[in-house]
């Protein structure tokens, strides 16, 4: 279509033809519409064939810019062509443009003071001395963690869990622990203590509890231990039901029926 541009121009230059621009698909695209006159105006007194239209144009035909005007057999008139208004794009039938996507702002991490920092280096300190240092390219053969030399001496068994969670998890339950003022050689000891790689919450807290030399042990359900804190006679001053007598006919609970007794003794 390139290629025909020149040769178009020029026929609209002559007054051969009239091109109208169209848009449409809601003024999106554009296209053209050629309306070819036939027959020449009234009082058209310029070339009337191709042979006597070239001989005036020859530059044109060439590609070049005509220097002077071309002198045509006769008075050539100019057809004042005016040009088509092309319409003003629509506001309410163009689409709007996309929104740029707002950058998100970078979070401020909250400043910590010292202290603060100083129990989190401890903890993560604590951490590497548990499970190791972890494998980079300035360590690539770390030292491995006091959990590594137990499973060697066969006092701990080895961990089998996702050792990168238990790390972090570790590292979690260490800094709680210097929080609650815990020396760290005690929270050492109820690592080694505690029998567990990785222990619960409950467990290191327990063994932390132990470690420091705090009884922790737990009422059992029915057995011996310390006495509830909970107590509904103490909290509602409620009265005491009798113990009613076994029925006649029933064996006594000292007979131990079951020969369950010496268990739970024993536990």
């Amino acid at each position: 279509m390139q290629s025909l541009t020149q040769y178009v121009e020029q026929l609209e230059a002559l007054g051969a033809i009239e091109v109208e621009k169209q848009r449409y698909q809601g003024k999106m695209r554009q296209r053209c519409v050629y309306t070819i006159h036939m027959v020449p105006p009234d009082g058209y007194t310029g070339p009337m064939d191709l042979d006597q239209w070239s001989a005036a144009h020859t530059d044109l035909i060439r590609g070049k810019k005509p220097t002077e005007k071309a002198t045509a057999p006769g008075p050539e008139p100019k057809l004042a062509v005016e040009p088509t208004p092309v319409p003003e794009a629509d506001a309410a039938s163009t689409p709007a443009a996309p929104a740029e996507p707002r950058a998100r702002k970078p979070r401020k991490k909250a400043e910590k003071s010292p202290e603060e920092q100083a129990l989190e280096d401890k903890a993560t300190a604590g951490a590497e001395w548990w499970w190791g240092q972890r494998k980079t390219k300035a360590n690539p053969e770390p030292k491995p963690g006091r959990l590594a030399e137990l499973v060697t001496l066969k006092k701990m068994a080895p961990y089998v869990g996702n050792k990168s969670s238990a790390y972090h998890a570790t590292r979690t339950l260490i800094l709680n622990a210097l929080k609650a003022n815990y020396a760290p050689e005690i929270i050492a000891k109820a690592l080694e203590d505690g029998g567990r790689a990785f222990p619960s919450r409950q467990q290191f807290e327990d063994a932390c509890a132990v470690a420091a030399g705090v009884n922790v042990n737990r009422p059992r359900p029915g057995g011996t231990g310390r006495t509830p804190a909970y107590n509904d006679d103490a909290t509602w001053r409620t009265r005491k039901q009798q113990k009613s007598s076994p029925p006649q006919g029933a064996k006594p609970a000292e007979d131990d029926e079951f020969g369950l007794r010496g268990l739970a003794d024993s536990a």
